[in-house]
């Protein structure tokens, strides 16, 4: 869920929207960050947050480090969050540059997200969906990115999953990522999870330590049974085990 997150900070030295190169490289995971072109900072950005619970706390927490200034959308305003609070979807697109989708689909918001949303954001906006793909009306959000009516967008939920616009894969600003998360059942024990990431998965928890089994993490780490691992959390805070230091895949840092 959190992986086209990771692209909004790839705007620190990057940009979606100015480059010229081939298409194809866009959608190519790591190989898209080498593919863009070098811009401007993230820092001083306007980013609205659709959705200010759990996910999208976490979010705004990150993009407050790279110096964004941040402003949300939530169904009632928030007294602990110190970002400027707006009732109104469209008002908020109108003042960001990128517009981060973290809400749930209901009813209320369904296609939500749609082409008075999308002509506020403007022609300079990238819009972000880390949420539902039926909370964009994904019609208008294809022609918006055909026509140039907004700057570029970073999906990795779509409308009518597992089908994505065609349309999509021939846009040099747009980028798109399968959408992958780990459901933590009763009957769903961390060893079975992990042996469903693979050898190529990749887990992010910034949740709570004590989700991960931080013992066979790390034996599924030193293995090589997935990927990698990016934390911030850990089973037994402060302490985290020792073997993580020998590791070259995997990213520590302090919640």
């Amino acid at each position: 869920m959190m992986s086209v997150v990771w692209t909004v900070p790839v705007l620190d030295s990057v940009s979606i929207k100015r480059h010229k190169g081939p298409p194809s490289l866009l959608h190519s995971g790591s190989s898209a960050v080498s593919a863009l072109t070098r811009l401007e900072l993230l820092g001083g950005k306007r980013v609205g947050i659709v959705g200010l619970g759990s996910i999208g706390l976490d979010v705004a927490k990150r993009l407050e480090a790279f110096g964004c200034i941040l402003s949300y959308n939530s169904r009632k305003k928030k007294p602990s969050v110190p970002f400027p609070f707006y009732s109104n979807v469209c008002e908020l697109a109108a003042n960001c540059e990128v517009l981060i989708i973290c809400c749930a689909l209901t009813e209320e918001t369904h296609h939500m997200i749609n082409y008075e949303i999308l002509s506020a954001l403007g022609k300079e906006g990238v819009i972000v969906n880390i949420a539902r793909g039926g909370i964009i009306d994904e019609k208008e959000l294809v022609r918006c990115l055909v026509q140039g009516d907004i700057a570029g967008a970073g999906l990795d939920v779509f409308e009518n999953e597992p089908e994505v616009p065609r349309e999509l894969f021939g846009l040099a600003n747009v980028v798109l990522s399968p959408h992958r998360a780990v459901c933590f059942r009763k009957n769903c024990q961390l060893k079975e999870a992990l042996f469903a990431l693979g050898k190529k998965g990749v887990i992010v928890n910034i949740a709570h330590g004590a989700v991960v089994d931080g013992k066979e993490l790390v034996r599924c780490l030193v293995q090589g049974e997935i990927a990698g691992a990016g934390l911030d959390v850990f089973e037994k805070d402060p302490e985290f085990p020792e073997e993580l230091f020998a590791l070259d895949n995997v990213a520590i840092s302090p919640h």
